[in-house]
């Protein structure tokens, strides 16, 4: 994108810490902010702090798992600024469990909840002159999650894997039938971040009320204390700076934790070429 100056940002999972970091630093670039998350509280207060600080932004809470809720933020959207143009999908959890309904619950957020935003704002981004997404697929998507149990594992990697392949495919179809959007897909590795605040931002929801007891007996369970790690990542407000800077120059991967992902990949790859290659014989003369 030329510019972002003016121009309007829509993040779901906005209230988050990544997603707050997101807001300030398109507020900070004259964007306009549109914040959509489940916990109504952190998405007033942000939107406040934005005014306060002369941007203009709105809020919608949203269970944005829901049907229709994707559709109701579109419409917020346009009826507040009558445009979109860089769409982050930035909404997840992170927890686990062996329940099915979890299973189900997490896929709904964590890959869920970026198919319906980009299937009801596309074609608002395409009426505009340029437009942006921006994917968030943290890097077990990619290189899978082997420190973790089991079921946190084989759920997370599957659908953070899923955002890796619909945001490729939605790069090479848009390239191909709307070049003025362009396909950013984020991939944090460890980050100051908090998404179990979407379970926590749920429990007023009576049909949530048995997956938010799971995730408290997750965070609880010995051996599986996953959150306290994103204290000591990287700054949220540097990974925005990139963001906004893949946005310019139409970047598809953003990597926070570059040095590190390449890392993670290459053992990943040699993992797998090791596991799944078949032996090798020495040639006869």
């Amino acid at each position: 994108m030329r510019f972002l100056q003016g121009r309007v940002a829509v993040i779901a999972g906005g209230s988050s810490r990544s997603g707050a970091a997101l807001a300030r630093r398109f507020a900070d670039e004259g964007m306009k902010i549109v914040l959509a998350d489940a916990d109504k509280p952190r998405v007033d207060a942000l939107v406040a702090e934005l005014r306060a600080q002369g941007a203009e932004a709105i809020g919608v809470p949203a269970n944005l798992t829901k049907p229709g809720e994707a559709q109701r933020l579109l419409e917020a959207t346009v009826s507040a600024y009558g445009a979109a143009h860089v769409l982050c999908n930035n909404a997840s959890v992170l927890t686990g469990s062996l329940q099915m309904d979890m299973w189900h619950w997490i896929a709904d957020v964590d890959l869920g909840t970026t198919i319906a935003i980009c299937r009801a704002f596309l074609p608002l981004l395409a009426a505009q002159e340029e437009a942006h997404i921006v994917n968030t697929c943290a890097a077990p998507g990619l290189t899978g999650l082997p420190a973790a149990s089991p079921s946190l594992r084989d759920v997370h990697a599957a659908m953070r894997s899923g955002v890796w392949g619909m945001s490729q495919n939605l790069s090479d179809e848009l390239g191909r039938g709307h070049p003025n959007i362009g396909v950013s897909l984020l991939v944090p590795e460890f980050t100051r971040t908090d998404a179990a605040h979407f379970a926590r931002a749920m429990a007023g929801d009576p049909t949530q009320a048995g997956l938010i007891a799971q995730a408290g007996l997750m965070a609880k369970a010995p051996g599986r204390t996953p959150l306290p790690r994103a204290a000591v990542g990287r700054d949220p407000l540097a990974m925005a700076g990139l963001v906004c800077d893949a946005v310019r120059k139409r970047r598809f991967y953003v990597l926070p934790h570059q040095q590190k992902f390449a890392q993670l990949l290459d053992i990943h790859l040699r993992r797998r070429m090791d596991v799944n290659a078949a032996p090798v014989r020495a040639p006869r003369h």
